[in-house]
């Protein structure tokens, strides 16, 4: 039986594409791989070699060589989908980082063409300019769903990998905390309130804080040893590895939406707990108070116990129910 061909136009940061290639293709699809950045430039000619050196040369213009970047990106793309007359599906991860000619160009190629938005959508406002491109547009978070109720978003969760084992590294389990996330000022003194409470509760505390803007000299993040600031990506791959030792994932929310990250479900599917300022998280089948504390008001009364309690298993059709497997049969409005 010949194989269902799915298009993935996908973000190359953090290395997320290759997990989600990496399931897709588990599940049995042959799948078309299209990045938003990252394929090596060269020049398509030596007129435009020629033109470039005389642009910043005679008219001082240090830009030529950035639109000829955008032209050969944008070639490369295409190229890429037209390696198929055809795409079952057509899967956009992040359509706000595509420009509409290569999603038009997608689109033609595809049955069946949708888009998951893992942000808030208010956060980047091109998003909209692409919505009605798609046959269905999905969203993590149902504020959104409210907010935009002239879009006809519809709404599915983030997910866990179900590709990957889940592995029983945890000798540093209850003990040890890990967050993984990249630098936001709404999130900041959260970030350093809930290191100095757990390291007062006899935790040990890592994170791994990505910084992609200006820190002054004086910020008190310098200060804190346990704070590594990365100037690269750790590979969602990688990341995974790195958490396998903790008993203790950290989450906390960036201002701008309140849909469950990826950590809510990676500890669900790894059996670890989870440490969260998202307050929606007690309105889900898998909740348990022994398996996520809920932090409202800077209230952290009860986290000793839950530092104590033994993690609650949760029903394994519930577990499946937030899938990779799941996720994809939402998106692609499978039964199965």
């Amino acid at each position: 039986m010949e194989k269902k061909k799915v298009l993935l136009l996908a973000l190359i940061d953090y290395g997320l594409y290759q997990s989600i290639k990496e399931n897709l293709e588990r599940n049995g699809y042959d799948v078309t791989l299209v990045l938003n950045y990252g394929y090596e430039f060269s020049y398509t000619s030596i007129w435009d070699r020629l033109r470039n050196f005389l642009h910043k040369i005679l008219l001082r213009d240090y830009t030529y060589k950035d639109k000829l970047r955008k032209s050969f990106l944008e070639n490369k793309q295409v190229d890429i989908i037209n390696e198929e007359d055809y795409y079952d599906y057509c899967i956009v991860i992040r359509s706000d980082f595509f420009p509409i000619e290569i999603l038009k160009a997608a689109k033609l190629k595809s049955r069946s063409f949708v888009s998951y938005h893992y942000d808030g959508l208010g956060r980047n406002k091109k998003v909209f300019e692409r919505i009605d491109l798609f046959d269905h547009f999905f969203v993590f978070d149902k504020n959104d769903i409210k907010k935009y109720p002239e879009y006809n978003l519809k709404l599915v969760d983030n997910f866990y990998f179900d590709c990957y084992p889940r592995g029983t590294n945890q000798e540093r389990a209850g003990k040890a905390v890990y967050f993984l996330g990249s630098y936001h000022p709404s999130r900041l003194d959260d970030m350093l309130l809930c290191y100095n409470i757990l390291r007062e509760y006899g935790l040990e505390v890592d994170i791994d804080l990505l910084i992609n803007a200006y820190l002054p000299d004086d910020s008190p993040l310098y200060q804190n040893v346990d704070i590594s600031l990365l100037k690269d990506v750790i590979p969602y791959k990688s990341y995974l590895e790195k958490i396998s030792p903790y008993g203790i994932l950290l989450d906390l929310l960036i201002a701008e939406h309140q849909g469950l990250s990826f950590r809510i479900f990676e500890g669900l599917y790894y059996q670890k707990k989870v440490i969260t300022n998202n307050k929606s998280v007690r309105e889900r089948d898998f909740y348990h108070p022994n398996n996520y504390f809920i932090i409202e008001n800077n209230n952290f009364n009860g986290l000793e116990e839950f530092i104590a309690a033994p993690y609650k298993n949760i029903d394994s059709n519930i577990v499946e129910q937030y899938s990779f497997t799941s996720w994809l049969n939402t998106l692609l409005n499978k039964k199965d």
